[in-house]
């Protein structure tokens, strides 16, 4: 009896989510500005089930958005896909990904973070991998 009454608080506690349902969610990181706020909103209470399929979206124009997504997440897995967008041509991708990173505050990050901060010829990508590095490195309070 335990057993079964844990099991169905667990099934109540744990939202179920369709893989059609997340994916819809990512195509909508690149719709309205309403639309892409409400779907990192929505992915982010998502949480660990939705963070594949965006790691897997880390490749395509809805690049910012789903960086930021995962530094909601802040699970482990994206750190290495997100330190690989931090090298993108898109200097707001490489922005969101340097916010990400520091939102996630993993050390594995600092290194790429300081060659941002040092080289990246766009000073709004070296604010934020400024400002990442100081989260990370815990002399800014953390955004949450």
């Amino acid at each position: 009896m335990k057993v079964f009454l844990f099991t169905a608080i667990l099934v109540l506690l744990i939202p179920l989510v369709s893989a059609d349902e997340v994916t819809d969610l990512i195509l909508d990181l690149s719709g309205s500005s309403g639309e892409k706020w409400m779907a990192t909103y929505e992915l982010s209470k998502i949480g660990e089930p939705a963070v594949e399929p965006l790691i897997l979206a880390l490749n395509d124009s809805r690049l910012s958005m789903v960086a930021l997504t995962l530094g909601l997440i802040g699970d482990p897995r994206a750190i290495e896909p997100l330190v690989v967008v931090l090298n993108d041509s898109d200097s707001a991708a490489r922005a969101a990904a340097a916010n990400a990173l520091g939102d996630m505050g993993d050390d594995r990050a600092i290194e790429p973070l300081t060659y941002l901060a040092n080289n990246d010829p766009n000073v709004r990508v070296r604010n934020a991998a400024d400002q990442a590095l100081d989260l990370i490195n815990g002399t800014q309070p953390s955004k949450s």
